[in-house]
């Protein structure tokens, strides 16, 4: 049912004692609410009388059956605010449809607009859908009805960002239920495609991680693994613009946390780089410090060296 349309010289008539039926009727266009417009565009779910409470991003249809003109159809805001004709703005978060017909049939009475109010509140589409936060370029909650790919309900969310990490974390609907997915943004490998969701679930976008890269290197600093979740230490060094001269490049240092403990171990990056050792992926945090072959020191004082390093260049970061 559409929204009829709000005649305010027939509600000044019936404010002044007049009959709403003798003041001039218009035709215009009706105003559009900034709060109605929902995220995924028109809902198609059946309207209903719910016993659940009405939440932000729900649509709800208000028929006011004394006065059409002041019947409106609008989803609620994220303050769980909808627009209503005379009385402004109208908290229904949190009410049933019937208490929301109830409370606003006391307001229009209460207030002098209606004597005899006779409202009917209906829910056009539950708004308790997928919550998308975190790094994605358009948050909100989006509703769904029955099961929806997780790449779909992100590219509805605008996709992730550049910045976002490379784990999504899925949570609900029940309370202890967490699932983490990889996202691939090269989308050469993209478990995303086969997980669904449904109403009630939340999915969180992290920021992607940093590796920590000091030392004798050309260009020293934090670098993001945003572009790839398989960036190789040779890769890393190449974007750190490779080794300085004079480097002791057999004793590098790699600061790694494991299962919440942090490791050390001797690196011999120049027989990596030469392919004559394996290469391997960096994970997120990781600290790798190339020493200078003047530096004179055990691999206990290097490590410290890579500490401090990592926790100056995340101070510069944060204050930047």
């Amino acid at each position: 049912m559409m929204a009829s349309i709000f005649n305010p010289l027939a509600c000044m008539a019936q404010m002044a004692g007049g009959s709403a039926a003798s003041a001039p009727q218009t035709t215009s266009a009706p105003v559009q609410n900034p709060t109605a417009v929902a995220p995924l565009g028109s809902f198609t779910g059946p309207a209903g009388l719910g016993d659940g409470p009405i939440l932000p991003g729900d649509t709800v249809e208000v028929q006011v059956f004394d006065a059409p003109e002041l019947s409106v159809r609008a989803q609620v805001a994220q303050s769980g605010d909808i627009p209503v004709p005379l009385l402004g703005v109208f908290h229904i978060a949190g009410l049933t449809s019937t208490e929301a017909a109830a409370a606003l049939s006391s307001e229009f009475k209460n207030r002098d607009f209606l004597q005899h109010p006779n409202i009917l509140v209906t829910v056009q589409q539950s708004g308790n859908g997928v919550t998308v936060a975190g790094e994605v370029r358009t948050p909100g909650i989006y509703p769904v009805s029955g099961k929806h790919r997780l790449i779909d309900v992100l590219t509805r969310a605008g996709g992730p960002t550049d910045n976002a990490a490379h784990v999504i974390e899925v949570t609900g609907p029940g309370v202890d239920q967490i699932q983490r997915v990889v996202w691939d943004p090269t989308f050469q490998e993209n478990p995303a495609v086969r997980v669904y969701l449904e109403a009630g679930q939340t999915v969180l976008v992290g920021k992607c991680g940093v590796v920590y890269l000091g030392g004798n290197l050309a260009k020293p600093g934090a670098f993001p693994l945003c572009g790839s979740r398989h960036t190789t230490l040779t890769e890393a060094i190449t974007i750190a613009g490779g080794l300085r001269p004079s480097s002791s490049a057999n004793k590098t240092v790699l600061l790694r946390t494991e299962q919440g403990t942090r490791t050390v171990r001797t690196i011999d990056l120049e027989s990596i780089l030469r392919g004559k050792s394996p290469d391997f992926t960096l994970n997120s945090d990781d600290i790798l410090y190339v020493p200078s072959s003047a530096l004179k020191a055990g691999i206990k004082t290097i490590s410290g060296l890579a500490l401090n390093f990592a926790l100056t260049t995340t101070a510069y970061r944060l204050q930047r």
